[in-house]
């Protein structure tokens, strides 16, 4: 959890070392999509990226780490996160006939 994190790099680092986290998994995820045959005719696809991003932003910038029930409601939203992911590639997909 990100209160973990604070203990093993410390409470100022770790905001950072989240956002670097938080783009290597946007990346990856754009990456993956891209590599799978998901070009820029796949606009949902990228869209779900850009959700998934500003979700993580959201986490990283509102989060009090001393403040657990502020952390645990960021932990709970990480539920919405797949369904949109999801929902990009499978309309990016079906856009462009992927298979």
């Amino acid at each position: 959890g990100l209160r973990s994190s604070a203990l093993t790099i410390g409470d100022e680092a770790t905001p950072m070392f989240l956002r670097a986290c938080g783009a290597a998994a946007v990346g990856g995820v754009a990456f993956a999509g891209y590599g799978a045959g998901l070009g820029a005719d796949a606009w949902p696809f990228y869209a779900g990226v850009g959700g998934f991003a500003a979700h993580l932003a959201w986490q990283v910038e509102t989060a009090n780490l001393n403040d657990a029930a502020n952390l645990g409601r960021r932990f709970r939203a990480n539920g919405h996160v797949g369904p949109v992911v999801l929902s990009g590639i499978v309309a990016g997909t079906l856009m462009t006939g992927v298979t």
